[in-house]
């Protein structure tokens, strides 16, 4: 749920590095978009769903 820029702050590398990063793994990974790479970092344990303090409704990507 993070943007490009968010990623690279966090990490500390430019947001092309980060775009390169995601376009290899949905090759590698024979995806389609990001929407395929989230769900599978999701099913396979990369990332846990949280659900945000007061709104049960509403939910936050956490990485381990």
């Amino acid at each position: 749920g993070y943007t490009n820029k968010d990623i690279g702050e966090f990490l500390h590398i430019s947001v092309k590095t980060v775009e390169k990063h995601r376009a290899n793994l949905i090759n590698k990974l024979d995806l389609h978009n990001i929407a395929q790479l989230t769900a599978f970092a999701i099913e396979n344990g990369l990332v846990e769903i949280k659900k945000k303090p007061g709104n049960p409704d509403a939910r936050e990507n956490t990485t381990r």
